[in-house]
């Protein structure tokens, strides 16, 4: 049976494009979804298929918040239709992309560069508000279905 692996990042930089291919060196079949391909040195190989999601916006943060609920629920259509069989390899953006895994039959690991809700916390957001309360419950059971966890520390 082919090994395949889909990797989800909005908006893919020079560390996605390295993911990616060191991937395509493991895997038989490689796909990106992503909003833009940013190339900074390493070019992306060529048989890695790349799929198109909506780009992501910086500002006004309305729009940001629409670019990344849209990109979600397209993500989600994907791996539903398209990418069955396929394990996923989510990369942060969008910050809510990863949750999917709860309901999506998928094997799932996940690179997280922000963690969500605690980014929160920034714009004075409290823990016992609704959003921040029920994201960080909703990363417990993520968290739990995730295959390889991989965060970004300085040891």
């Amino acid at each position: 049976m082919k090994q395949k692996i889909v990797i989800v990042n909005q908006a893919a930089n020079y560390l996605t494009i390295g993911l990616c291919n060191a991937f395509n060196k493991k895997f038989d079949e490689v796909a990106l979804l992503t909003g833009s391909v940013h190339e900074q040195g390493e070019v992306l190989d060529a048989d890695i298929d790349i799929v198109s999601i909506n780009m992501w916006h910086e500002r006004p943060a309305w729009k940001k918040a629409a670019s990344y609920l849209a990109a979600s629920i397209r993500i989600w259509w994907l791996l539903l239709t398209r990418f069955k069989g396929y394990e996923v390899f989510f990369v942060s953006i969008p910050p809510m992309g990863y949750l999917l895994n709860i309901v999506l039959p998928h094997r799932f690991s996940i690179l997280i560069w922000d963690v969500y809700p605690d980014v929160f916390k920034i714009t004075g957001m409290r823990e016992h508000h609704p959003l921040y309360w029920i994201w960080a419950r909703l990363n417990r059971i993520s968290f739990k279905k995730d295959t390889s966890p991989s965060s970004v520390s300085v040891e």
